[in-house]
């Protein structure tokens, strides 16, 4: 894991949203715990995530405000990629948190993030790259996937996390600076030092 902090997950005050709308900004950070839902099986490979670190924190996503309203940008393998927040957290209370950025952001470099992310999550979902992440989490397959500081433009579609992270670096600010956006997994994005875990929404 990259630079965890003592915030956790659990220790995160549940806040209503119609009280931090008016605060969420462009590329604020979502980390999401487990929200298993019975008719959709593939929503257990969530749970396998989130099992290897200590939060709990199985799925990242970005905050884009857009005409007025704060979406959810996302890549997932539905095609829900961009829903407004609200109803998300409607439907998955006490299961989202929000994280500010701590280093400087111009409001012109979130925009660019914001349209990256977008653009981004125009290809496909990245299940080759799930299985890799995947693989190194055994312990004898680690070899096979091993950790790397390197960022490069991958010709394989991303996941979740590698996602907001190559959105974000390509807009000047490296959300996991000692891992490459391919290694960055959503409990990476929650326990980075550039991050500020703020609450959990209801």
């Amino acid at each position: 894991m990259y630079n965890a902090v003592m915030v956790t997950f659990k220790s995160l005050s549940k806040t209503p949203f119609s009280l931090v709308e008016p605060y969420l900004c462009n590329c604020d950070l979502l980390s999401f715990v487990p929200r298993c839902i019975w008719w959709k099986p593939w929503t257990f490979l969530t749970w396998l995530i989130a099992f290897t670190n200590r939060n709990h924190i199985c799925h990242s996503a970005m905050i884009v405000r857009w005409n007025g309203r704060v979406m959810c940008v996302q890549m997932t393998a539905s095609s829900y990629r961009i829903v407004p927040l609200e109803d998300m957290v409607r439907q998955f209370p006490g299961k989202i948190a929000v994280s500010y950025l701590r280093g400087s952001m111009s409001k012109k470099k979130r925009y660019l993030a914001s349209v990256y992310m977008v653009e981004i999550i125009s290809q496909p979902y990245g299940w080759f790259r799930l299985m890799l992440l995947g693989l190194s989490h055994t312990l004898t397959l680690g070899w096979f996937y091993p950790n790397s500081c390197d960022d490069y433009e991958s010709p394989w579609p991303p996941v979740c996390s590698e996602a907001y992270a190559k959105a974000m670096r390509k807009a000047g600010y490296d959300p996991c600076p000692k891992l490459a956006d391919s290694h960055t997994e959503p409990s990476d994005l929650f326990e980075s030092k550039r991050f500020e875990p703020m609450y959990v929404l209801v």
